[in-house]
């Protein structure tokens, strides 16, 4: 029981994690920094470049972040009401695959944005 309630609190992290920096994104508050964002030479050559590619990346972000945070609290609800902790594995690991799936196509759509700014 204990690896699908590691497994479900950890999609509902990673999942609030990815709606607040998606917000952010959309918002423009999320400024070049050490740790999160796209951070790849496109994004990296300026304020701009960084600004737009997580503008144009911030609605995969957080869509990532939303099946994420539904799929771990669903596994909470659906191990809870009698489903077996393997299948709550199962669909607890499936929640962060497409969350990094989503992730991965977001960070693309933004590099594709930075490379486009002069």
């Amino acid at each position: 029981m204990s690896d699908v309630l590691a497994i479900s609190l950890t999609d509902v992290i990673c999942g609030v994690l990815m709606v607040v920096l998606g917000w952010m994104g959309a918002h423009g508050t999320l400024k070049r920094n050490g740790w999160a964002g796209i951070r790849v030479p496109a994004t990296m050559k300026s304020d701009e470049a960084w600004r737009v590619a997580h503008a144009a990346s911030s609605g995969w972000l957080i869509a990532s972040g939303v099946v994420c945070l539904v799929v771990g609290l669903a596994v909470l609800a659906l191990v809870a009401s009698g489903l077996s902790a393997n299948a709550g594995n199962l669909i607890g690991l499936a929640g962060i695959g497409a969350m990094t799936v989503l992730v991965i196509v977001g960070a693309v759509v933004g590099i594709r944005a930075a490379n486009r700014v002069e």
